[in-house]
């Protein structure tokens, strides 16, 4: 299922190096009309996990995470 997220799925044509398997989500939270939401994605690819958030986001884990978890990824070479 997690190579569906980068295949197809929400975490799909970010840039994330083939081999790459991740979960992406929200978490909206706070009061009122206007919830604050918290992005992650976390994933692996060979050896290696990796775990991205950004709190406060401005959309949803595969758009706002996975290019910051593919450059990541591909400083590492190899991708």
């Amino acid at each position: 299922m997690m190579a569906q997220v980068v295949a197809s799925g929400t975490a799909a044509g970010q840039g994330l190096p083939a081999g790459t398997y991740a979960k992406t989500g929200t978490a909206q939270y706070g009061t009122g009309k206007n919830l604050k939401t918290d992005a992650w994605l976390i994933g692996f690819r060979g050896g290696i996990a990796f775990a991205v958030l950004v709190s406060d986001s401005a959309g949803n884990g595969g758009p706002v995470d996975g290019p910051i978890a593919a450059r990541f990824l591909t400083s590492l070479g190899g991708g």
